[in-house]
């Protein structure tokens, strides 16, 4: 027979013998000596309650047991008295049963409320000293009242009164009650506790029922009674002996060294989370010396998170209603540890007699699983900030993985994507061409890279994508997916295309500006050639009339040549952004005629119409830059003129309707070829470089009229067929203006020399070449020239002489004439003497020259090269008049 067997045997058979050893002195003794033992065993069984419950407290931390250990000692107590007080015990004389009656009633009432009250210490702390000291004074209380009060009367001549009766059936109630709870609450205590419970209540109903129908001392319902009192007792007893005593401590002893094998933490555990048994590995996790530290402590308190509560702790929870658990991650956030938590219950005869707990340290493993987790946080985030479309397939071509740039393209979440294919986001032949480069990735055993233009779906905006597709290889060489990157290429293609096109223009401009230079080069030799070659035959001393034909040569030749050179400075002015307009009253009516006047001889003698056509109700009077718009009228209609061989050249003028005024100039030339109208404007573009030599001029007319008409803020546009004519309209924004009175158009002043005074002239001139034009221009006029070669001389020449007038270059060494007419001034403002006119000669003649050199004191300004009539008669109008009133 096994040791668990034996006590099972003994624990049936100790009451069994017991009650037998009762019945035999009932009937073979006397009643007085049953009662004493029934009710001394049910004392002594009290008695060891306490002794038991209260010096194993400690461990067993059980407050329900010990509230019960407490109370039924207590009981105990009276139920001594009871006994002692019974008629023909020596003790006290009592000749009546009442006081024995009493003690009887208030112990069983008293038991009853107390199994009742003990339902909350299944989840609730007891405070064990109070509560023994409270049981000492009810018992008092209830010894005095017992002994003292007479009423209420428990038994009369008649038998049981309806009190006692009354008293005896609420016991009953209150005890069933009791039951029903514990049924309830069956989950807070051990299965053998609840069971050896229930026991004990139903044995002290049924003595309760057997004193109900009590009639004298004699009577069988007495001693039935005692005997179920016995049992009850014995049962609490079970209880708290059994269960805080015997069953751990033989659990124990089961295997006791079994667990010190197992490496892992390892402990067994009650129902109530309580140890019982625990290895050397768990010890050492514990921080503990000693296995007795832990015995009967709470295994939450020690083995499990303290961050957690109990009741809120899943392994609490199995452990109380012994369920398995094959493994549950616990971590320790203050350690930095994690371990692997186990349950497995033990079975006992017909219930989970405890659990045993096992931790199995997974702190390497959770670091680990830590560590992946963040570096493929970190992948995953990278692969999300690249603006690239990023995306992973299987050998079929099921999507396995995209990123959030992706998404955007199908107009779908990763999840709805994955285990897709294209087929289930794009039309067939987009998703055929997606599989054909899928396919000759694996095939090709590298990357790939091809261009797609896709739409996509999230907001239906165009991207052409540059793709590279690599095929995933598995250690054993075997493809098992394909890698896709895509770019958005749109703009870098565009740049790319705008770079092109920026290169083919500055090849084409390059080309332009080439094919202008050996224009250039053609219209600047050729009249060269004419004005040196009249040179050499000027030399051969020819007759008269040869000689005047050959000046006239020359004169051409050298107003073309300054005409060329005229219009590439000017080009220069105005694409360098420093040339301004000067607003001014001016005749509209007269500056056109005046233009058609011009040109109104070369019109005549190829033939063809120059008219002006102006409405009679436009205002003649505008503000506005008469200069640049006569410049401008002039180049077009120049052009005009110059590329129409029959037919006419038209001038028209109207006011716009937005204000303003529309100059057009319509011709029946030979015309422009349409391909060429958008570029004619251009800088260094010929439409016909043979025209341009055909007809003369420099090619730059409609450049820089174009820029005239920019910078006074105006629009020019061109319309022309080939062989059909051109028409050019140019709208300016201008004002009506008011003409001021006197305002006529200028006299032609006559080319004769006119009668001048005598003048002292001083030249300060460092070209040879340049003094002697100057003195040959001076020959047959009365005037007197000095020359000296630089700014110095020319000062101290004026130190040491008088002189009526200075013609200074501006340009020489030493002193250039800049500082020498700043020195010459300030000579002035030292003498206090009349200030001499000086007149700058330079062959600076681009914007701001002119006011360069009067700022720095010139008098006047006549840019190289110098026409002898300008000459003349600038110095005739500062013989004419007082010098300071010029100045």
């Amino acid at each position: 027979m096994s040791q668990a067997e034996h006590q099972r045997l003994t624990a049936i058979l100790t009451p069994l013998l017991l009650v037998a050893a009762l019945v035999v002195i009932r009937w073979q003794a006397n009643v007085l000596l049953f009662h004493t033992l029934a009710e001394l065993f049910s004392v002594v069984v009290g008695v060891l309650m306490l002794v038991i419950a209260w010096n194993t407290r400690q461990f067993t931390r059980n407050d329900f047991l010990v509230y019960l250990g407490i109370g039924f000692f207590w009981i105990a107590v009276l139920d001594s008295l009871h006994t002692f007080t019974v008629k023909g015990m020596p003790f006290f004389a009592i000749t009546d049963a009442e006081i024995t009656l009493h003690l009887w009633i208030y112990a069983r009432l008293l038991e009853a409320f107390l199994l009742l009250s003990a339902v909350p210490l299944l989840t609730r702390k007891l405070n064990a000293s109070w509560f023994l000291v409270v049981g000492a004074f009810i018992t008092l209380v209830v010894s005095w009242a017992s002994f003292a009060l007479k009423e209420p009367v428990m038994l009369t001549e008649q038998g049981l009164t309806a009190f006692k009766i009354g008293v005896e059936v609420l016991v009953i109630a209150l005890l069933l009650l009791a039951g029903a709870i514990y049924t309830y609450k069956r989950r807070h205590l051990a299965p053998r506790v609840y069971y050896f419970l229930l026991s004990s209540l139903g044995f002290t109903i049924l003595a309760e029922l057997s004193f109900t129908l009590y009639t004298d001392f004699q009577g069988i319902p007495f001693a039935v009674g005692h005997i179920f009192k016995f049992l009850s007792f014995w049962m609490i007893y079970q209880a708290i002996v059994q269960t805080t005593l015997r069953e751990p401590f033989s659990m124990m002893a089961q295997a006791s060294n079994s667990y010190d094998a197992i490496y892992n933490p390892t402990l067994v555990v009650d129902r109530r989370g309580l140890i019982s048994q625990v290895n050397q590995a768990a010890l050492l996790r514990s921080g503990k010396t000693s296995a007795q530290q832990l015995i009967h402590k709470p295994v939450h308190a020690l083995f499990h998170p303290a961050e957690l509560e109990q009741s809120a702790c899943p392994l609490c929870q199995a452990i109380e209603q012994g369920e398995s658990v094959p493994g549950e991650v616990i971590a320790f956030p203050a350690e930095q540890r994690w371990f692997l938590a186990s349950l497995a219950p033990i079975q006992g005869r017909d219930e989970v007699g405890g659990m045993v707990h096992s931790l199995t340290e997974i702190t390497e493993r959770m670091r680990a699983e830590q560590a992946m987790r963040k570096s493929e946080t970190h992948l995953r985030t990278l692969v999300e900030a690249v603006p690239d479309l990023i995306w992973l397939k299987d050998p079929e071509g099921v999507y396995l993985s995209c990123n959030r740039r992706f998404e955007a393209f199908f107009g779908a979440k990763e999840g709805e994507i994955i285990g897709q294919s294209d087929y289930d986001f794009v039309d067939a032949d987009l998703a055929d061409f997606f599989r054909k480069h899928d396919k000759a990735a694996m095939a090709a055993g590298h990357p790939t890279v091809n261009e797609e233009q896709v739409t996509f779906a999230s907001d239906g905006h165009v991207e052409l994508l540059e793709t590279i597709k690599t095929p995933l290889v598995s250690k054993e060489g075997e493809v098992i997916g394909v890698l896709g990157v895509a770019r958005d290429i749109t703009e870098h293609k565009a740049a790319q295309r705008k770079l092109m096109e920026a290169r083919d223009a500055a090849e084409a401009a390059s080309k332009a500006k080439m094919a202008f230079l050996a224009m250039m080069s053609h219209e600047i030799r050729t009249p060269m050639n004419a004005i040196l070659g009249v040179i050499d035959l000027l030399r051969e001393d020819p007759p008269a009339d040869e000689r005047a034909g050959y000046l006239a040569v020359q004169e051409r030749a050298g107003e073309g040549l300054l005409l060329i050179i005229d219009d590439i400075l000017e080009l220069s002015r105005l694409e360098s952004g420093c040339e301004a307009t000067r607003m001014a009253p001016f005749d509209l009516a007269n500056l056109l005629h005046a233009v058609a006047s011009l040109l109104e001889q070369t019109a005549r003698e190829k033939g063809i119409l120059l008219e002006v056509s102006i409405p009679d109700k436009m205002s003649r009077g505008w503000l506005g830059d008469e200069r640049r718009i006569r410049q401008t009228m002039i180049n077009l209609v120049g052009n005009a003129v110059k590329f129409t061989h029959e037919g006419y050249v038209r001038i028209i003028a109207t006011p716009a309707a937005r204000g303003g005024v529309r100059l057009r100039v319509e011709d029946t030339g030979i015309g422009i070829k349409n391909e060429h109208t958008s570029f004619i404007f251009d800088s260094f573009y010929q439409e016909d470089a043979y025209a341009t030599r055909q007809h003369g001029g420099s090619g730059l007319g409609l450049t820089i009229t174009k820029r005239l008409v920019d910078l006074m803020k105006g629009e020019i546009q061109l319309h022309s067929e080939l062989h059909e004519g051109t028409w050019v309209e140019v709208f300016l924004p201008l004002e009506p203006a008011a003409l001021p009175q006197g305002l006529l158009d200028a006299a032609a002043q006559d080319d004769q020399p006119q009668v001048t005074p005598k003048l002292n002239l001083l030249l300060a001139e460092d070209s040879h070449d340049n003094a002697l034009l100057i003195k040959s221009f001076l020959k047959k006029t009365p005037h007197a020239v000095k020359v000296v070669n630089d700014g110095a001389k020319a000062v101290e020449a004026l130190k040491q002489g008088a002189y009526d007038l200075v013609l200074m270059d501006m340009q020489m060494p030493v002193m250039d004439g800049y500082e020498a007419t700043r020195h010459i001034r300030e000579m002035a403002l030292q003498r206090e003497g009349q200030p001499i006119p000086i007149i700058a000669l330079t062959a600076h003649a681009m914007e701001g020259d002119r006011e360069k050199c009067l700022g720095a004191g010139c008098s006047d300004y006549l840019p190289k090269p110098i026409k002898k009539q300008k000459l003349l008669n600038l110095l005739h109008s500062y013989a004419s008049v007082d010098a300071s009133a010029l100045l």
